[in-house]
């Protein structure tokens, strides 16, 4: 199985997302598709996670399940807990104590501690596009929660499937892909029946999510089961790249149903990055994404996406919408300062 060995690229590839989402809640016209940048996130973390549990179950024969839990406490816990902190002191002094801003902070606060903050969303905007949402300084955490469940589900479902595949004699890693693959499936086709019929569920919910880590983790996949360069792996590097960016230029909040199908192009394009990068280091596309400030704003990208949104909202909710665009920069210097 291939090493989950540090990945240059695909830290270039977060900062291309973590842009991107920056962009389109600062309200950059010309990137009016750039929460796409979300879907990008949940693929890489796909592609990680699988690689980490994988590499633990053939290492170890079994899977940690106490110990992935911990970590990923550690890695994640310490900055969203210090934003939670920040933002509720922020809404006490800038947010009105009438009309309901402070007590829905505070709830969508808890609903993050408890990781059904994209539950919490889904009933209280209306949909993520919706004008109430905008005014959720914690808007955003629905991406987390919608991470952590997965988290909850998936190495339990990679042991089972593991230890299943190994009293049968089987490839542990092959019963894997293709658990994730009908799981992916699934997912995809509940996305789009739903996007159009329940759009709120569709966008918040981890059922109609699961296929883009699935995506993810069928990539590691096809990563861990070759040696040999992949065919064209630069020319699928800069496909996914460009699919990424078209998504991010063209679809749009009131023009485009989204997830369902379309979510995919940016998806599959994150995973042919992921790919193209594999076995072609000196490729311009992989160049391009592991250059020093590409990887520098990966490796801020989680405090980044954290820190970005609440200011935003809490400034323009303190201005009535008058921030303008001076202001609006100076709110996204202010979050990569404290990313």
């Amino acid at each position: 199985m291939a090493e989950l060995s540090y990945r240059r690229h695909i830290d270039g590839l977060r900062a291309v997302a973590v842009l991107a989402v920056v962009a389109f809640h600062a309200g950059v016209p010309w990137l009016p598709g750039g929460y796409v940048g979300v879907d990008v996130f949940f693929v890489v973390s796909g592609f990680l996670i699988t690689g980490l549990l994988l590499r633990e179950f053939e290492t170890r024969g079994d899977i940690s399940l106490v110990g992935f839990y911990e970590r990923r406490v550690r890695r994640l816990g310490p900055a969203l807990l210090l934003v939670l902190a920040v933002t509720l002191a922020l809404g006490a002094v800038y947010l009105v104590p009438i009309g309901g801003e402070q007590q829905g902070l505070a709830k969508s606060a808890i609903a993050t501690l408890l990781l059904g903050s994209n539950v919490w969303f889904a009933h209280a905007t209306g949909g993520y596009f919706d004008a109430p949402a905008a005014a959720q300084p914690l808007l955003h955490t629905w991406s987390l929660s919608v991470e952590e469940q997965f988290y909850l589900v998936w190495p339990t479902l990679l042991l089972l499937t593991s230890r299943w595949a190994v009293r049968r004699r089987s490839d542990p890693a092959r019963a894997a892909a293709w658990m994730l693959a009908l799981v992916g499936i699934g997912s995809l086709a509940l996305s789009i029946v739903t996007t159009g019929t329940h759009p709120e569920f569709a966008f918040f919910g981890s059922p109609t999510r699961a296929w883009e880590f699935a995506i993810g983790g069928l990539a590691f996949f096809l990563v861990c089961r070759r040696s040999a360069p992949i065919p064209l792996a630069q020319s699928l590097a800069w496909l996914g790249l460009a699919m990424i960016l078209w998504a991010c230029a063209t679809f749009s909040e009131s023009a485009t149903p989204f997830p369902g199908w379309r979510a995919g192009i940016p998806a599959v394009g994150a995973a042919l990055v992921i790919l193209g990068g594999e076995h072609a280091e000196r490729g311009w596309c992989t160049r391009l994404l592991s250059l020093r400030p590409m990887v520098r704003v990966g490796l801020l990208s989680y405090s980044l996406y954290l820190w970005h949104w609440p200011l935003l909202v809490i400034a323009r909710l303190d201005t009535l919408g008058e921030i303008g665009p001076w202001g609006t920069a100076a709110i996204c210097a202010l979050a990569f300062v404290l990313a």
